[in-house]
């Protein structure tokens, strides 16, 4: 399997600097609390949690928070659930692998600065697309 990556530079102004940068502090807060989620469900109760149980959860959160997750693109916060899950995956390789493992770690909104959006449309990359916070 193959993944293509591309990167943007985006100019706007203040007030679109302001909404990414609110966008890219609810991701960090999204990762915290999805990581808390799996972190405190092994600890009290010994039970895994996957990536797609926590994508099922997402739409609930969303429905639950419509100021908040719900203004944004679902893509985003997959996302989101995505990058955690391959943290995670590198966690237990390294454990496999007898390496100092380094459990992932909690995200300061300042250490947040990419959006990954896995199932990105050709509408979404336009130019013209409204920028959706």
């Amino acid at each position: 399997m193959s993944y293509k990556t591309f990167q943007y530079r985006a100019y706007t102004d203040k007030a679109g600097y302001a909404r990414i940068d609110q966008l890219l502090r609810l991701c960090s807060v999204r990762y915290n609390a999805a990581l808390e989620e799996r972190s405190g469900a092994y600890r009290k109760q010994g039970k895994s949690i996957t990536k797609f149980d926590q994508l099922k959860s997402l739409t609930e959160i969303r429905r639950d928070d419509p100021d908040g997750c719900g203004a944004v693109a679902l893509v985003v916060l997959r996302g989101v659930l995505v990058r955690l899950d391959r943290a995670m995956q590198r966690f237990f390789e390294r454990v496999k692998s007898d390496e100092k493992p380094g459990f992932p770690r909690f995200k300061s909104y300042r250490r947040w600065h990419t959006i990954e959006l896995s199932e990105a449309s050709p509408s979404m990359l336009s130019a013209n697309a409204p920028v959706q916070t």
